[in-house]
């Protein structure tokens, strides 16, 4: 008796485990996608300021916002040795870029916000979320 009910433990627990790992790859998935997303709000963005409407840009820039912490709070549940990737870096480097463009919203600088989100944080949200989506695909794919 003793042995089916460990076999039976021990059935569950790879179940566990296999479902664990099916929510990691679902996660990183959805991760990618958000990523994109954030990428075609950002692009949106420059056209916008450079058609002159930055004050109206503000929702959609403060959506993107909440998608950055979003998928940082997400890639916290994802089981990668992070300290090994540039990820951590690349956040708190973007985190900046973000910061400083909201500043920039909230003095109503139009001529250095439409500048910084093109040369600074457009570059800064590439380089990042190239290496969320290097460091993910081998989970997604596995």
């Amino acid at each position: 008796m003793l042995g089916r009910k460990s076999q039976v433990v021990t059935w569950h627990e790879q179940v566990g485990e296999e479902d664990i790992m099916e929510n990691q790859i679902s996660m990183c998935r959805e991760i990618i996608i958000m990523g994109g997303t954030m990428e075609e709000g950002l692009n949106h963005l420059v056209r916008r300021m450079g058609e002159g409407h930055f004050e109206d840009t503000r929702y959609l820039f403060d959506d993107i916002m909440e998608a950055f912490r979003a998928i940082n709070a997400a890639l916290e549940t994802v089981s990668i040795q992070w300290e090994e990737t540039k990820v951590g870096e690349l956040s708190d480097r973007l985190q900046m870029s973000i910061d400083k463009m909201n500043q920039f919203y909230e003095d109503n600088k139009l001529d250095q916000g439409r500048i910084d989100m093109k040369f600074v944080l457009m570059p800064a949200f590439s380089v990042w979320i190239q290496e969320i989506d290097k460091c993910l695909s081998p989970l997604i794919q596995s």
